[in-house]
């Protein structure tokens, strides 16, 4: 009894002793078996070796004893941050500068006098821009300078190299030109500015000379488009904005879309000019206020219609007679415009100017006439005469 009681003590201790020589020489299989990455190089990865987990937790990777990237299980990774946003596959928490604030860094690597080793930064902070008056949340996007590059330009292309869009290092953005000579120059091409609206408040260009005195601007050119309550006033409006003390208004200038230009006029039924044809007839210009000048010149477009003809050898000449029984029934003169004419359809200063002339020259052809007849008659009157005083008395 004494014997078997030892033997189960021996075995006992044994147990106790082989376990842990097992895990021992297990944990050395396994770490012999199992591929290495090697600080010195991994000359044994193939296709399928990885850098990673292969469990559901995040890699870190340290500089300094400090976490400096984390590779998150969902994926997305963090720069500078333990905690990536995790609708961002990149989010980057960095800078305590303007200059230094986390971005991206693209360089030329062929440098040493190059005019082109700028580098390009990619930033977004609202406190980019120092001194800027910028809100909370803003982004910002820059080009820095270099040494070799102190005043650098940037460029934009879709088609190879030719730079479709340039900012110039002072300020001045270039379509089409890589030399903008404005704030901003379009070379070959145009500026489309789109939209509709029921009121007002449509597509246009602002214009102000200080936005703290004017924040609505001092002019304005905008599209309206024809509606009920204006159905005459689709075109380009030239206005002033409101509020704005002294202000015209809407309709100071108004060119209309088949191109009649009204000055003050308008059919809008909001507007004291109110006028329910404010555009009658096939004019050209319509002015409510009147028009002062110191000179006016007309002309009939594209026409040699002054009344020199009445002067040509083969022009026929109303005889008076006709001219006094004419008068009599239409009580005005011959092609000249009738009161009830001029009410209706206004008076063309260049036609009624070439048809008084016509009317002026008719009347100094009579007057030559009649004066080549009082000759005449004062001839042979005088001939008379001298037949008188030579006949003997009787």
């Amino acid at each position: 009894m004494k014997k078997s009681t030892n033997i189960k003590k021996v075995n006992t201790t044994l147990s106790k002793l082989l376990i842990p020589i097992f895990f021992v020489l297990v944990a050395f299989t396994n770490q012999a078996n199992a591929q290495q990455w090697l600080l010195a190089g991994n000359n044994n990865a193939t296709a399928t070796s990885i850098l990673g987990t292969t469990t559901p937790v995040s890699l870190k990777l340290y500089a300094n004893n400090k976490n400096r990237m984390i590779f998150k299980t969902g994926g997305n990774t963090g720069i500078g941050t333990t905690n990536p946003i995790s609708n961002y596959g990149l989010h980057v928490l960095g800078g305590v500068s303007r200059v230094q604030s986390p971005g991206l860094y693209l360089e030329r690597s062929d440098l040493g006098g190059s005019n082109q080793d700028c580098a390009l930064g990619v930033n977004f902070s609202s406190s980019l821009f120092s001194g800027a008056t910028i809100g909370g949340g803003s982004c910002g996007f820059i080009l820095y300078p270099s040494v070799n590059t102190p005043s650098p330009d940037m460029a934009f292309s879709t088609n190879s190299v030719a730079p479709q869009l340039i900012i110039k290092s002072n300020g001045n953005v270039g379509i089409g030109t890589s030399n903008p000579l404005q704030k901003l120059h379009i070379n070959n091409g145009g500026i489309m500015i789109s939209g509709t609206t029921a009121g007002y408040g449509g597509p246009q260009l602002i214009f102000s000379d200080d936005v703290n005195t004017t924040p609505n601007g001092r002019w304005a050119i905008e599209y309206l488009s024809a509606a009920s309550s204006r159905p005459n006033m689709g075109g380009l409006n030239f206005w002033k904005p409101f509020p704005d003390a002294g202000g015209a208004g809407n309709y100071s200038l108004f060119l209309k879309d088949d191109g009649k230009i009204g000055m003050g006029v308008t059919d809008d039924n909001g507007d004291s000019r109110y006028c329910a044809n404010p555009f009658p007839n096939n004019y050209r210009l319509y002015v409510n206020g009147g028009i002062l000048t110191t000179k006016i010149k007309i002309a009939n477009y594209c026409s040699s219609s002054w009344a020199d003809y009445v002067f040509a050898p083969d022009y026929k000449l109303m005889p008076l007679n006709e001219i006094k029984s004419y008068v009599a029934t239409n009580k005005h003169l011959p092609d000249v415009p009738s009161a009830d004419s001029l009410e209706k359809e206004g008076l063309d200063l260049a036609s009624m100017a070439a048809l008084q002339m016509q009317k002026i020259e008719e009347l100094t052809l009579h007057l030559i006439n009649m004066n080549e007849r009082l000759e005449k008659l004062e001839k042979e009157n005088a001939a008379l005469k001298a037949a008188n005083t030579n006949s003997p008395a009787k």
